[in-house]
């Protein structure tokens, strides 16, 4: 088989165009099940050069393929239309929609571009035809060249779907999954100095947004958070001051009733924080604020859309991050919001403390730590492991 030179995603679909070495035209390839074809891919050339044009004429082939080969019910008595997969994706997807907004939008996408080929006309009470088509529907993905998490989410969707069934009564299995290997995404910390700069350059804009976004930014690394909605959702009712911690000084602690593992979290804001930001900026910007009012950006609107406002604090971030000229560190890796969370993570580790009690107060387990935080990319950590690891070449020094 020759060399493919180049591959484009046709929008709204999940079908490629693609150039061979030795031809001029266009191809189109687009998974279809073993059902249509014996390696279950679709593949045609589209006799055109331009690849404006190519796209166009995929869609159409795309369109028409599906047209012809619309799965029916050629025995109502057996897939009756309230147990057709179909049906129950979309009720799903609605109520998905409803809940989650964008995040339903994007399944209701995965559903119609892709999965409503393999799953559409399968009565999902049959078991072992759910579990084939699941098998392969991902691997079609696979071969598309779509991540571990990609993949991961996509087969979510189907076992959302079968255990949303399941509640209604309508089945009582569960879809056998294709275990899928995930590949941790490094995401870099920035330094301390670093923040500086990105706090400072959203400061110096002033306009109410970005003085909350430069507060926001020093919170993050402050504390043990996931930087996202876990922090946008916390009020100041979720503040407790603990007078005369340490030397007359108060600790300012956060709890935080909704996270990623579904447990509270009680977060210690560091004390340079609470001193000079908390009382010192927000308090005096917004003094007096009432119990459910909002830590950060109460000012907004459709503030309650948490995920509306984490995406807008998210671009805002890196949209500053992007003109200091640090959102890409020097080994090309790029440093979103999240980082902030790796960078709080790794300076607790630097100055001693414990990795357990790290872990327990960011909410996490020592073993994710160990897989994500504190490797190569913990520079300071590699130079003390090597000048442990050689004692009797460095303690003559």
């Amino acid at each position: 088989m020759t060399k493919i030179l180049k591959k484009i995603k046709v929008p709204k679909t999940d079908a490629v165009i693609f150039k061979r070495e030795r031809s001029k035209f266009w191809y189109i390839q687009f998974p279809v099940g073993t059902l249509h074809r014996s390696d279950g891919m679709f593949k045609q050339s589209l006799k055109e050069v331009n690849y404006k044009k190519a796209i166009k004429l995929a869609h159409k082939v795309y369109k028409d393929f599906w047209i012809k080969n619309e799965i029916k019910d050629t025995d109502e008595k057996i897939v009756r239309r309230t147990n057709k997969f179909d049906k129950i994706a979309v009720e799903f997807i609605k109520l998905r929609i409803k809940e989650k907004g964008t995040e339903g939008q994007r399944e209701l996408g995965k559903w119609k571009n892709h999965f409503i080929h393999y799953f559409g006309g399968l009565d999902i009470k049959e078991m072992d035809k759910v579990n084939d088509a699941l098998r392969e529907s991902i691997l079609a993905r696979k071969e598309e060249g779509n991540a571990p998490q990609t993949l991961i989410k996509y087969q979510q969707l189907i076992s959302n779907i079968c255990k949303y069934a399941r509640k209604r009564g309508l089945i009582n299995y569960e879809p056998s999954l294709i275990k899928i290997n995930r590949i941790a995404k490094e995401v870099p910390p920035y330094e301390e100095e670093e923040i500086k700069i990105l706090s400072n350059a959203s400061r110096s804009k002033d306009e109410p947004f970005y003085q909350d976004l430069s507060d926001f930014i020093q919170f993050c690394r402050s504390g043990l958070v996931r930087p996202g909605q876990e922090v946008l959702r916390i009020k100041h009712k979720d503040i407790h001051i603990v007078p005369n911690v340490f030397r007359d000084e108060d600790g300012m602690i956060v709890v935080i009733g909704k996270t990623k593992t579904g447990k509270n979290q009680n977060v210690h804001i560091h004390p340079q924080y609470y001193k000079h930001i908390y009382l010192n900026r927000i308090l005096k910007r917004r003094p007096n604020p009432k119990p459910d009012d909002y830590l950060f950006f109460p000012f907004l609107e459709d503030r309650e859309n948490l995920v509306k406002v984490n995406q807008r604090v998210s671009n805002n971030f890196r949209m500053i991050a992007v003109k200091c000229d640090l959102y890409i560190n020097k080994r090309g890796l790029e440093r979103p919001m999240y980082s902030l969370r790796h960078s709080a993570l790794n300076q607790r580790l630097e100055n001693g403390v414990p990795m357990e009690f790290v872990a327990d107060k960011g909410n996490t387990s020592s073993e994710m730590i160990k897989n994500y935080y504190r490797d190569v990319r913990n520079q300071k950590q590699m130079v003390n492991d090597h000048i442990k690891l050689f004692p009797d070449y460095y303690d003559k020094k």
